[in-house]
């Protein structure tokens, strides 16, 4: 269920559209829809999505090599992996 969250959609549209680069960091108490909005707002759009976790900081790098290769279908980065 995804509900009340028009506001924050359309913040994240804006900011989509705008010919600029932007980081916008989204925080709040656990349990509140932070990963639904994301989620949400990615689904009609090409993008990488990175959920933090408490793996070893390795394996998140190389977990996030793995996704920028797949999403570029870049063979040259799945054989040489970011290494920091």
């Amino acid at each position: 269920m995804f509900i009340g969250r028009d506001k924050e959609l359309s913040f994240l549209n804006e900011k989509y559209a705008e010919n600029s680069g932007n980081f916008i960091l989204i925080y709040g108490r656990r349990r509140i829809g932070k990963t639904a909005l994301v989620n949400r707002f990615i689904a009609d759009k090409k993008a990488v999505y990175l959920l933090a976790t408490l793996e070893e900081r390795n394996q998140i790098i190389m977990r996030f090599s793995l996704q920028i290769s797949q999403f570029f279908n870049d063979q040259l980065m799945l054989e040489n992996p970011f290494s920091d």
